[in-house]
């Protein structure tokens, strides 16, 4: 009894016990935390890589779309896709690991303006700049506004 006594008051290992209740709770937290970074760095690399390939694909020449349907003619669609997978036009290393060419779709979505009775067709609709004025076809009321800048 005495010894049992004594064992029950001895607070030599508490703090191991307390380490080995807590370590399994702090180890799962530590991984989460890492699993959520490497999630928001691979969402980051893929918007960033889709990105830059809608931007590479509506600044090619419009003679590509030919409808505003479909796929885009030339070389565009390759192109386009090894600028998502690597980020340059020539291929390179994967900055999308785990995913192919095969996965990555280009396609053309319905497109038409009108712009000083032109009409034209590409990958995006948008709608006539803003005409520039010479200075002097400003009325006195909109040249005094303006100086009020």
């Amino acid at each position: 009894m005495i010894g049992l006594r004594r064992l029950a008051r001895c607070t030599s290992g508490v703090a191991a016990v307390e380490m080995a209740l807590v370590l399994p709770l702090l180890l799962v937290l530590i991984c989460g935390c890492a699993e959520l970074g490497n999630y928001f760095l691979d969402e980051h690399r893929l918007v960033k890589a889709v990105r830059d390939g809608a931007r590479y694909a509506a600044r090619q020449d419009i003679s590509y779309f030919t409808a505003c349907s479909g796929n885009p003619g030339g070389t565009v669609v390759a192109d386009t896709q090894n600028v998502v997978m690597t980020g340059l036009i020539s291929g390179g290393n994967d900055y999308l690991p785990n995913r192919s060419t095969g996965t990555i779709a280009v396609t053309v979505v319905g497109c038409s303006t009108s712009v000083n009775s032109t009409t034209l067709s590409g990958i995006y609709s948008g709608r006539p700049r803003c005409q520039a004025s010479t200075p002097g076809s400003r009325t006195a009321a909109e040249r005094s506004s303006a100086r009020q800048w």
